[in-house]
């Protein structure tokens, strides 16, 4: 079953960035949150935390893991792909829409 969290919405400003991501929770053998989305979505992941199995991030833009710092020192495992995890250390400087606070908090993932 795949329940919708947060409907997208795609824009993109000509001047600064916004971003308002998909949410969604794959439920199978397991329950799979797809994106953990803006801190708009703090509250709803926090209600479901005790449910999630494991997270897969689509990409490190603010928007679509902000709330991932809520996975800090859990055992919950998030999937990140190798690709993202190199453009994500090779563009930070360039990509306004990154997530930048992963510094600090990528150590204390089970990625």
């Amino acid at each position: 079953m795949i329940k919708s969290i947060c409907a997208g919405f795609p824009y993109k400003p000509v001047v600064g960035c916004f971003g308002y991501a998909s949410s969604i929770i794959i439920e199978s053998s397991k329950t799979i949150l797809f994106d953990t989305g803006g801190y708009n979505l703090r509250e709803e992941i926090i209600k479901r935390l005790s449910t999630i199995d494991c997270v897969v991030i689509s990409h490190l833009h603010f928007d679509h893991c902000s709330n991932l710092d809520l996975f800090v020192g859990t055992d919950i495992p998030i999937y990140i792909s190798k690709a993202e995890m190199e453009y994500y250390k090779k563009n930070k400087k360039n990509d306004c829409d990154l997530f930048s606070y992963f510094d600090f908090i990528k150590d204390n993932l089970n990625i």
